[in-house]
């Protein structure tokens, strides 16, 4: 009855410690056999460089089952059973700023001046010389009473100033003086431009004189004497200068100078008025020598310069040769006909 109970115990141990030693026996041949293994986790794979084939697929290895008593060769390993995903803790040391009131600064002592060194002062008592301006000279006045005018002649000189003023107030202005010699100048041009009406005694009495010519360099000065006395009306003498610099940038310091409105008022202004007068002496130098000078003086209206080549080619086609300066001597020959 005893050998009947322990039959059992005794066949199933020696099954268990004979597949044990059979098992063991083969894991110790493979590894005698493939010493080392090169693990690439990156690929899945372990390498070993003895087998016939040197990569063995991690993917295919099926894991062993917890009864498998050949896992114990695995668990008895000193390979650690889990990795630890902790961050370090990393310990920054205490930076100590130093306290800026508290550096002391080096004395710094500036030299002194010598003793026989003295420094210039003006004198307290110092006066300066008055200067007197002389008066102005006294007007005389104008007795209207005495001139034995008519009621209407009398009553406009006395509301004269009155009426003079918005004149004064608009001429004032230098935007209302750009107005002023840009389409003034218009229709004194017309007299000299159509034909037959230059050559009409309404041109010739106003155009042959210097009033029209005056008359617009004035308004020119105006526009000058405005902007010199303006704040900041002037363009920088230094900008100006560049234009005149060869060795810099005389085209852009122009175009910088072009930015002052004033500054553009009277170049324009200039111009008109130069370019007048000498449509004027190319009308007049025609009148005298015979030449066809519409086309000419409408050009110099238009673009300057052109128009005074163009009426020299002018009296060459038609004949004329070249101009003299006859024509300002036959104006004012005219001017005392005239008179």
């Amino acid at each position: 009855l005893i050998l009947m109970r322990f039959t059992p115990f005794v066949i199933g141990s020696t099954a268990a410690f004979v597949t044990f030693s059979y098992r063991s026996h083969s894991v110790l041949s493979t590894l005698r056999a493939a010493p080392s293994f090169n693990i690439d986790f990156t690929e899945g794979s372990i390498d070993n460089p003895g087998a016939s084939s040197s990569k063995i697929d991690l993917t295919s290895i099926t894991t062993p089952s917890s009864s498998d008593p050949s896992l114990d060769i695995f668990l008895s390993s000193s390979a650690p059973t889990s990795i630890s995903t902790e961050t370090p803790e990393i310990k920054i040391p205490d930076v100590k700023i130093p306290d800026i009131n508290k550096v002391d600064l080096p004395d710094v002592k500036l030299p002194s001046l010598p003793s026989d060194v003295k420094l210039l002062s003006l004198p307290s008592d110092l006066a300066l010389p008055e200067v007197s301006l002389p008066p102005l000279p006294t007007l005389p006045s104008l007795d209207v009473e005495s001139l034995h005018l008519s009621s209407e002649a009398t009553s406009f000189l006395v509301n004269f100033p009155s009426y003079a003023q918005p004149a004064i107030d608009y001429l004032s202005q230098i935007p209302n003086l750009f107005n002023v010699a840009t389409f003034g100048p218009q229709l004194f041009w017309l007299l000299m431009i159509v034909p037959k009406v230059d050559q009409s005694p309404v041109a010739k009495a106003i155009m042959r004189p210097y009033t029209v010519p005056l008359l617009f360099s004035l308004v020119h000065l105006g526009i000058v004497s405005l902007s010199i006395t303006a704040e900041g009306g002037t363009a920088p003498i230094a900008e100006f200068a560049g234009v005149f610099d060869p060795a810099g940038e005389p085209q852009k310091a122009m175009v910088g100078m072009m930015t002052y409105p004033n500054f553009v008022t009277e170049e324009w202004s200039h111009v008109l008025t130069w370019d007048l007068w000498v449509g004027r002496w190319i009308w007049l130098d025609g009148m005298k020598r015979g030449v066809f000078t519409p086309h000419s003086v409408l050009l110099c209206n238009l673009i300057g310069p052109p128009g005074l080549l163009l009426h020299i080619a002018t009296g060459i086609v038609q004949g004329k040769g070249f101009p003299n300066d006859g024509a300002i001597g036959e104006e004012v020959e005219s001017k005392k006909t005239i008179g």
